[in-house]
């Protein structure tokens, strides 16, 4: 191996750790959604060009109920289980342009762009009856 191409492989590492960084840097490590720091940056890109574009954007906050007695009563993990199924639950509802992220402690904020009131609640009610269909053992 030449200088050069050892020196082209260790660009291509570094390369690749960076974005390695960057990624969880915006990814919440208990759900793999989007952090709040990256919801946050998200909602202002999003917000801007619905005002520019005159167009709608619906956002829902996703609470997860009596989650603070899942974990009292079964321990941090069974709660951390519970967040994690729902969190995967909202996430497989969502179109490419849509995000779904970590916005409290049990609470999850998806942003829907192009996306008037109507559509969102319909999301919602998807959302809510998944959970009530197959609650988490």
């Amino acid at each position: 191996m030449t200088t050069d191409d050892a020196v082209a492989a260790l660009e291509a590492e570094v390369a690749a750790l960076r974005r390695e960084l960057a990624e969880l840097a915006r990814t919440d490590q208990l759900t793999g959604l989007s952090n709040r720091r990256h919801l946050d940056e998200h909602l202002d890109m999003v917000a801007s060009g619905a005002r520019r574009l005159k167009a709608a954007i619906t956002l829902l906050l996703v609470d997860v109920d009596r989650l603070k007695r899942v974990n009292e009563t079964h321990g941090l993990a069974a709660g951390d289980a519970v967040l994690r199924a729902v969190a995967e639950r909202v996430a497989s509802g969502l179109r490419g342009e849509d995000m779904a992220g970590r916005w409290g402690d049990e609470e999850l904020l998806v942003i829907l762009p192009h996306t008037p009131l109507d559509g969102g609640w319909r999301l919602a009610d998807r959302i809510r009856q998944s959970v009530c269909d197959a609650p988490v053992p």
